[in-house]
């Protein structure tokens, strides 16, 4: 018995659906969407080699300057080193 009245109010549901009227688009709605489709591709196009120059040019970059800081960093390591290495000089001849 309570499949029947689900049943009944499903049919009912769905009749409400049948009575729906189909609109109809205007007829130039496909191209104008078309159209905005087209001038996005091509703007995105635009933007992501533009875009993807700039982060090439930044990573080229960020490389060299990071490059930079590792060899000064390892020439003062150096220096450093052969400072330490020689010590200090005592001039014990003139009693300073």
């Amino acid at each position: 018995m309570k499949n029947n009245s689900s049943n009944n109010l499903m049919n009912e549901s769905l009749d409400l659906l049948n009575s729906i009227q189909k609109l109809d688009p205007p007829p130039q709605l496909f191209d104008k969407i078309m159209l905005k489709v087209e001038h996005q591709r091509l703007y995105h196009e635009k933007m992501d080699g533009k875009w993807l120059g700039i982060a090439a040019a930044l990573l080229i970059g960020l490389m060299s300057i990071e490059m930079y800081f590792i060899v000064t960093t390892k020439q003062q390591k150096e220096k450093q080193q052969i400072v330490q290495l020689m010590g200090s000089t005592q001039n014990n001849l003139y009693n300073e």
